[in-house]
């Protein structure tokens, strides 16, 4: 018989508990602290607040899921109007350097780590071969990320961070464009959202996604987009809460 592998969840490790509670304090700090990166892309004001999705510096690829959420809040917090992002070694290796003195933003990636599988009283597992059966296991990382900002002597390519096009019209409604990078925004989180006609956003554990008004209310509501971003914002915290999967 072949070997089995098994894709329980497991026990998470004391050290892994600790990062999802160290993210989950960070995003209810934010909040209570009234610090909002849900509502820059929103309604940013030209020329000012955070620009667009977070990037990685060295590849211009976007950052997803909660390090969106944790390098908006660093960002807002620092006033940075760079989006681009890097490790200490990505800055030494672009041919630039972390100004002294700087701190880095906690980010997380995940990695998935295969082992042995055990039983709830620490017992190790085997097949009916008397092979180990294993079980791959989620692990949560923290990563410590500095904005372009927080560097000097990087490339231009590297540093640069592209120019974003005004968010709203004479009107102070949403522009049509901005509309669209909100709803890529909320794609690249991986969160899952359900927009119907109505007059509120929130999360549903139920079904795991967020449900919010329709595209054209976000123009024609000047107090829908932030509404929304506080519940998308919050789907970390709620999901932890609610149903210990962090």
């Amino acid at each position: 018989m072949k070997k089995t592998t098994s894709h329980k969840a497991a026990r998470r490790p004391a050290k892994q508990t600790d990062l999802y509670r160290q993210i989950t304090d960070r995003i209810v700090v934010a909040l209570e602290n009234g610090v909002a990166p849900r509502r820059k892309p929103w309604r940013a004001a030209a020329g000012s607040g955070l620009a667009g999705l977070p990037l990685k510096a060295t590849t211009g690829r976007h950052y997803s899921g909660v390090n969106v959420l944790l390098l908006w809040m660093s960002a807002e917090e620092q006033g940075f109007r760079n989006n681009r992002w890097m490790t200490y070694r990505q800055a030494q290796q672009a041919g630039g350097q972390v100004c002294k003195g700087e701190k880095a933003t906690l980010a997380v990636v995940y990695k998935d780590w295969t082992k042995q599988a055990e039983d709830r009283e620490g017992n190790r597992l085997y097949d009916s071969d008397g092979k180990p059966l294993m079980e791959t296991v989620p692990m949560l990382k923290p990563l410590q990320l500095f904005n372009a900002e927080q560097c000097e002597g990087l490339p231009a390519e590297v540093a640069a961070s592209p120019e974003q096009p005004p968010t709203v019209d004479e009107d102070g409604i949403l522009c049509p464009d901005v509309m669209n990078r909100v709803i890529r925004m909320f794609n690249a989180t991986g969160v899952k959202h359900r927009m119907l006609p109505q007059n509120r956003a929130y999360y549903r554990p139920l079904t795991d996604e967020i449900v919010m008004p329709v595209a054209e209310q976000f123009l024609r509501r000047r107090t829908a987009g932030p509404r929304c971003c506080m519940s998308w914002y919050t789907v970390p915290v709620m999901r932890s809460d609610l149903t210990g999967r962090g």
